[in-house]
């Protein structure tokens, strides 16, 4: 009985393996985009620089321009589930405002009328512009100060803050920009008359006011001079007058400590 339903089973599917399909069908041809033009496909550029690429997209059937679709989408070489979105114009032109590294750039095409994408990628490499320049703090026409920074070329880039942190501005008293090296990293302080901002050194994101430098902050916020020891293993902060520190190898919370109390207040330029 095995062998009569091995059999049956083997025929049928030779049955329907040499079975000819005499169906209809109409095959139509699809348009077929391509990006064209001059561009690389390795860029690389600094943060906060403007990424600019003007193609043509090329029809294979040309449908008119309102059919198609674009996106330029930016994403971390070592992370594909997140993305920067760019831009929906054929040509894209934005600031760059993600840390330093390497990322893929992805360009798609859409003809609405088929739905068939078309991809163009592109590898960019994002260089950090404290890499080499003097960070200033830059009166700006508004009356609030801004970070810039100066590359040795000439070039400056404008309002890093503002950029970074989706507008917001610094305080109309900052007087002060400090890059303090601690070992291997660098950390980045706005000082001003009655706060003092953080800031993350590769996007210039605002970390927090000084309020959040302090186990417990003290009554006055008044920051005159920031500074970290030659081999960056302490920190000491001038604030109104007083001392606070921390040491670096200290495992707990990098907050500064209570001010050393005395018959004196320290000077900023001391």
């Amino acid at each position: 009985m095995k062998k009569i339903i091995l059999t049956l089973t083997i025929l049928t599917a030779f049955i329907a393996g040499c079975y000819k399909d005499k169906g209809n069908y109409t095959l139509s041809p699809i348009n077929v985009l391509k990006l064209s033009g001059s561009m690389p496909d390795t860029i690389v550029m600094l943060q906060m620089d403007t990424l600019s690429i003007t193609g043509k997209v090329d029809q294979s059937i040309p449908v008119p321009e309102s059919k198609l679709k674009y996106q330029w989408k930016l994403f971390p070489a070592a992370n594909a589930a997140f993305y920067v979105d760019l831009g929906t114009e054929k040509d894209i032109k934005a600031a760059i405002k993600v840390n330093p590294g390497n990322y893929r750039l992805l360009f798609s095409a859409i003809d609405t009328e088929t739905n068939v994408p078309y991809f163009k990628e592109f590898y960019v490499q994002v260089n950090s512009i404290l890499s080499e320049g003097w960070l200033v703090l830059e009166d700006r026409p508004d009356g609030f100060p801004d970070i810039a920074i100066i590359q040795p070329t000439g070039l400056m880039f404008h309002d890093l803050y503002r950029q970074a942190n989706d507008g917001e501005k610094l305080p109309s008293d900052a007087y002060s920009v400090r890059v303090l090296n601690q070992i291997t990293v660098q950390n980045v302080f706005v000082l001003a008359q009655t706060d003092g901002i953080e800031l993350d050194y590769a996007g210039f994101k605002k970390f927090g006011n000084a309020a959040s430098w302090f186990f417990q902050a003290p009554p006055v916020i008044k920051p005159e001079s920031y500074f970290y020891t030659k081999l960056g293993v302490a920190a000491f902060l001038v604030n109104n007058g007083d001392l606070h520190t921390y040491a670096f190898l200290y495992t707990g919370p990098a907050k500064l400590g209570a001010p050393f109390k005395g018959n004196w207040r320290i000077s900023k330029y001391g």
